[in-house]
C-alpha cells in the first residue's frame, strides 16, 4: 500500500492506493482517528460487487455500519433521492456526531 497526502491550505488528508484496501478499510479509518462507524452510501450495483467485503471490515473494527443503498443514474440526482437519504438516516437514528462514507462514484459520492 502507498499513502498519498493531499496538501491543502487549512488541512491535510492521506489517499491510500493499493490492493486489498477494502479488507482494511475500518482499520485505515481508525488509524485517520474515526473511532464510530459510518453510515455508507451506495448504490445496488456497487454494493452487490463490493459491499460485504467493505461491510466485514468496517463492522470488524468500527462496529454496527448502516448502509443506504440509492438507484444509480444521472436522473437520480434530484430530490426524491435526497429525501430517501434524509428518511434512511433518520431510522438508522443519524445525529451530529455520525458520518457518511459514500461508497462509490456518480449519485452516491455527489
Amino acid at each position: 500500500m502507498k499513502t498519498l497526502h493531499v496538501n491543502l491550505a487549512d488541512r491535510r488528508y492521506p489517499v491510500f492506493v493499493g490492493e486489498g484496501l477494502l479488507e482494511d478499510a475500518g482499520a485505515l479509518l481508525a488509524r485517520c482517528g474515526f473511532d464510530s462507524a459510518p453510515i455508507v452510501i451506495t448504490n445496488h450495483t456497487v454494493f452487490e460487487l463490493h459491499g460485504g467485503t467493505l461491510l466485514r471490515s468496517l463492522q470488524k473494527k468500527l462496529g454496527k455500519t448502516e448502509i443506504i443503498r440509492i438507484r444509480d443514474g444521472e436522473r437520480f440526482k434530484n430530490h426524491a433521492t435526497l429525501l430517501k437519504i434524509y428518511e434512511d438516516m433518520f431510522r438508522a437514528r443519524a445525529d451530529r456526531r455520525s458520518w457518511i462514507l459514500a461508497f462509490g462514484g456518480g449519485v452516491s459520492g455527489d
